[in-house]
């Protein structure tokens, strides 16, 4: 198994992981592993350059990048809205996160199908 296919799985492991955990920072190092097999199949390099360069790419996407794609990924959050008019909610997804029950708090988490965010509400007084 040469170099620059065990790079491509590393990143393709790690981006396999982003999807099942959260924080959105494995994303960044699959991306540099990528960016490590690319380099490594145009000029062999020995291997503490290739670590060397897969931390430095890693950490330069994850610097830089990762404060423009994280309110993309991460959604928001309403707690206790005041004012805020509902009726643009009428008719989406939402999964029931605690039971909604009279004069009780609750939780939902609405699903937006396009980009799949999720915001959560919790009910106040009824």
């Amino acid at each position: 198994m040469t170099s620059t296919l065990i790079w491509f799985l590393l990143g393709l492991s790690l981006l396999i992981l982003e999807a099942l955990l959260p924080g959105l920072i494995l994303f960044f190092f699959g991306f540099g592993a990528w960016l490590t097999a690319l380099l490594i199949w145009w000029f062999p390099l020995p291997l503490s350059m290739q670590l060397m360069f897969f931390l430095f790419s890693s950490l330069i996407f994850l610097i830089f990048i990762r404060r423009y794609l994280k309110p993309i990924f991460s959604g928001r959050t309403i707690i206790n809205p005041d004012g805020e008019d509902f009726d643009s909610y009428i008719g989406e997804n939402a999964v029931v996160k605690v039971a909604l029950k009279p004069n009780q708090k609750g939780k939902v988490e609405l699903i937006s199908a396009p980009l799949r965010y999720f915001v959560s509400w919790q009910s106040v007084d009824g």
